[in-house]
């Protein structure tokens, strides 16, 4: 289980070893597929994995301190991208790119397990997840 195995600010999750907060001090841009979190803590975008999956994804929503402004990006091929962003004390909002469109959630997520069912549900079907989650 994945909850055996992790420790705070680092996992080995579906095999692959990941380091939620470091990633050995240099800054990444956001340009290649894979998931990202930016925090206000170390203000630096860190890439968490170029091959997400459900597991790593739900780690690392439930690993992060959500106390500072956070920024955390699923993108895709072609530069689209799913990026949940805010702080618990602040509230939440979601925008989503696909090509030259950006779209915003129309009812903002409530909660960290909201953050985390957003995410993964672009991962699993973004179309899917548009309609479910309210985008326009």
């Amino acid at each position: 289980m994945v909850q055996d195995k992790v420790a705070k600010g680092g996992s080995i999750i579906d095999g692959v070893e990941i380091d939620l907060y470091s990633m050995k001090g240099e800054e990444v841009e956001i340009l290649s597929p894979g998931l990202y979190i930016w925090s206000g803590t170390n203000d630096k975008n860190d890439m968490i994995t170029d091959e997400p999956t459900i597991e790593i994804i739900e780690t690392a929503v439930r690993l992060h301190d959500w106390t500072n402004i956070t920024f955390i990006t699923l993108v895709f091929s072609g530069g689209n991208y799913i990026e949940v962003s805010g702080a618990e004390s602040d509230g939440f909002s979601v925008s989503y790119k696909q090509g030259d469109t950006e779209m915003i959630a129309n009812v903002p997520p409530q909660s960290i397990q909201e953050i985390s069912d957003i995410l993964c549900g672009f991962l699993k079907n973004k179309e899917g997840a548009v309609i479910q989650y309210g985008f326009s």
